[in-house]
């Protein structure tokens, strides 16, 4: 058993500094117990024969304690060396779920960057994209030239509401007022209203209807980026 113990903090002693060495520069909380190696069998007696019967008994019960108190120690030792072995796992734990949280932020951080930088062009885009001429919308007035597949009864309550906000809009009946949420809410559900009926309109017209309706939603976005 003696034996035994002894390989066993051999082996953990070892695995321990090395566990401590890849910290690198970090350093875990201690400090960590040093193994003490086990007495050296011939510490106060030799292996030469016993003169008498009883110097041969007191030899080997000596020992036996000699050999007990190392067994105490190596196992005490190897105890200590598995919790510290314990700690360095849990320091690892925490630093790989410290880095996770790094790059995590790191992460967001880049994509919050991302957005932002996306938002801030997208105005342009959608300009270049929908942005109606003056003969489909006359700003001043506020006034839309409706595409002929809009013209029906179906669509009239969405029209004159959309014509009063963008009068309102343009402040040609009155003080300017902001309506680009309205606008934008009333557009979303003409465009929800016309995509139910495509089936009545040719592939070519609807799609025109379409960016022309987009158009009209992202206006109020148009104006307030050339001001």
């Amino acid at each position: 058993m003696n034996t035994t113990s002894l390989l066993l903090t051999l082996v953990l002693v070892p695995v321990t500094a090395f566990g401590q060495s890849d910290f690198g520069d970090y350093q875990p909380s201690g400090p960590f117990h040093q193994p003490v190696p086990p007495l050296p069998p011939e510490l106060a007696f030799s292996y030469h024969h016993a003169s008498t019967p009883a110097e041969g008994w007191l030899r080997g019960w000596a020992q036996v304690i000699h050999a007990t108190g190392n067994y105490l120690l190596s196992r005490s030792q190897s105890a200590i060396v598995a919790e510290q072995a314990r700690a360095l796992d849990l320091s690892n734990d925490r630093r790989l779920i410290e880095n996770h949280d790094w790059k995590q932020a790191r992460r967001d951080r880049e994509l919050e960057a991302k957005r932002l930088k996306n938002k801030a062009a997208r105005p342009e885009k959608y300009r270049l994209a929908y942005e109606l001429s003056s003969d489909q919308l006359e700003r001043v007035s506020g006034e839309i030239a409706w595409p002929e597949v809009l013209r029906t009864d179906r669509y009239e309550g969405s029209r004159r509401r959309l014509e009063e906000l963008f009068r309102k809009q343009a402040g040609y009946d009155g003080p300017q007022t902001n309506c680009s949420p309205e606008i934008e809410r009333e557009s979303q559900s003409l465009i929800r209203d016309f995509d139910r009926n495509r089936s009545e309109v040719p592939q070519t017209e609807y799609l025109a209807t379409q960016k022309f309706l987009r158009g009209l939603k992202h206006e109020p976005m148009f104006r307030t980026q050339v001001n």
